[in-house]
This record gives structure tokens, sequence and C-alpha cells, in this order.
């Protein structure tokens, strides 16, 4: 187990159902693709620590965000974003996040 799920540049135009089952994972990326939304529970990734999410078409970040512990590293650039959860400031353990390219 690599702990490391890649699903960049697929063309998802959204999370496919399984990879919420993948809770073990370190590192999630889905830059790259075609997402308009994200799953509203992603409270199960207790241990994720990287979740790239850039260059795709979210226009919103679930409240659900802000339930992700470890989270340490969070890609959200080159999107449609307006605005953001403030569940956001619950990531204690965030040392890195991007926004650039939004419309926030």
């Amino acid at each position: 187990d690599s702990g490391e799920l890649v699903l960049d540049k697929y063309g998802l135009v959204t999370v496919p159902p399984d990879v919420l089952g993948m809770t073990h994972v370190k590192r999630i990326i889905l830059s790259f693709n075609s997402l308009r939304t994200l799953p509203t529970d992603l409270g199960g990734f207790l241990v994720l620590e990287e979740l790239l999410l850039d260059h795709n078409q979210l226009q919103k970040i679930p409240a659900s965000i802000g339930g992700l512990p470890r989270l340490k590293l969070l890609h959200l650039h080159s999107n449609q974003l307006t605005e953001l959860p403030n569940a956001l400031r619950k990531l204690a353990q965030l040392e890195e996040l991007t926004l650039n390219d939004n419309q926030i």
C-alpha cells in the first residue's frame, strides 16, 4: 500500500464513489480534472496529509474539509472558487494552502 491515490488528468467530473472508502491514504491527487463539486462527507480521511485539487472547476469546498485532522497541504489553485468555508480554520496542521487563480 503506497498510501497515495493518483487520479490526475482523468477528465473526472465527479469524485468516484470508491474513493470515499479509501480512508487509509495519506495523499490524494485529483488535479487537472473537471471536478465541479466534492463529496459533502470528507471527514473519513483521518490520516490524509495532502489533498491536491488544483486545476479543476470547483465552485465550493464542503465544510467537511474541516474534519481532516492531519491535512498539511491543500492545493485549490486554478478553480472557480468564490468563497471558502470557515471550516478551513479547523485544519490545525495545515502548512500550505494555494488559492491563486480563483474568483475569491
